[in-house]
């Protein structure tokens, strides 16, 4: 009776097994699939068996699952080699697209915090719902450009440089329903010296929005995470972009205004006459740039008469 063959040993049938997930996860990679997402605890017992190096780890939570969106990277110096993410938008593209929006370009820390925002939005976005635009071009425009537009009609600066901008007291301004942090986030980038509080009740945008802030490196972010109707302070300025039941919430962004507040609105064409309703004082609506449908709107408490 022959002998049946040795099978090879353990190690060699595992050091396969490895070589193979490398070059899957990393074709996998570089044609943009999605099966380079796998649970935390696939990726952990891979990671302790390979020894790669701690820079293989990036963590998403969706579904009560930590998540890992990265690669099996080659040996630094391989051919093989890839870097995570090698398309940001370079600075320069932004700044040409935000051209139509603003008065004056951004600078170049501003652009800087404007791509990294999408850069993570653009990830983040892959296994969330943060926006159902997904051409990062559009991105900037829509998202970017119409939050622009508005921040430099409520804090117009005479200075080529907005960062250059110096106020004698800090606004606070409210984002009612956030979500992916517009046009909260941009008026930050716009206007620094703005004390900003993002209001957002999805858990999983809040994580967005609190390592978005983080990554913009801006100071005076605060994140609540929960519904407007539970927010008590008020503001000087209150923006509302994109919500769900715009006629229930409406009411209650008016409520957060101040004594002497403002509210900006961006919204549709067959929203103005809905807002104009409210008892404000409202500018002559505004068209955005590059659109025959969409607003910005601004109202302000009736001043109270002089007894």
């Amino acid at each position: 009776m022959t002998a049946a063959p040795t099978p090879p040993p353990r190690s060699s049938c595992f050091a396969a097994w490895k070589a193979k997930k490398q070059t899957q996860y990393s074709t996998d990679y570089q044609s943009g699939s999605i099966k380079t997402q796998r649970t935390f605890r696939h990726f952990s017992t891979l990671h302790k068996a390979t020894a790669i190096a701690p820079d293989f780890r990036g963590r998403f939570i969706e579904k009560g699952l930590h998540q890992v969106h990265t690669l099996i990277r080659s040996p630094a110096g391989s051919p093989n080699q890839i870097n995570y993410n090698p398309s940001r938008m370079e600075p320069s593209r932004i700044s040409t697209l935000l051209t139509p929006f603003i008065p004056h370009p951004l600078s170049e820390p501003q652009l800087q915090q404007v791509s990294v925002y999408l850069d993570l939005l653009l990830r983040w976005n892959q296994r969330m719902n943060l926006t159902a635009v997904r051409d990062e071009e559009n991105i900037v425009t829509r998202h970017f450009g119409e939050s622009l537009f508005a921040a430099s009609r409520l804090f117009p600066l005479d200075a080529p440089d907005p960062a250059s901008h110096v106020a004698s007291a800090a606004p606070s301004v409210v984002d009612l329903g956030s979500g992916a942090g517009f046009p909260g986030l941009p008026l930050k980038i716009w206007a620094p010296h703005i004390h900003l509080t993002l209001i957002e009740s999805n858990h999983k945008k809040v994580a967005f929005l609190r390592e978005a802030a983080r990554a913009i490196t801006l100071t005076n972010i605060d994140v609540f995470a929960g519904r407007a109707e539970d927010f008590l302070s008020t503001a000087d300025i209150v923006t509302l972009r994109a919500v769900e039941r715009f006629d229930s919430v409406l009411p209650i962004a008016i409520r957060l205004l101040s004594p002497t507040g403002r509210l900006a609105l961006l919204i549709g064409s067959s929203q103005l006459s809905t807002a104009q309703a409210h008892p404000l004082q409202w500018q002559t609506p505004v068209p955005l740039p590059g659109s025959t449908a969409r607003y910005l709107l601004i109202g302000h408490r009736p001043k109270e008469p002089i007894r």
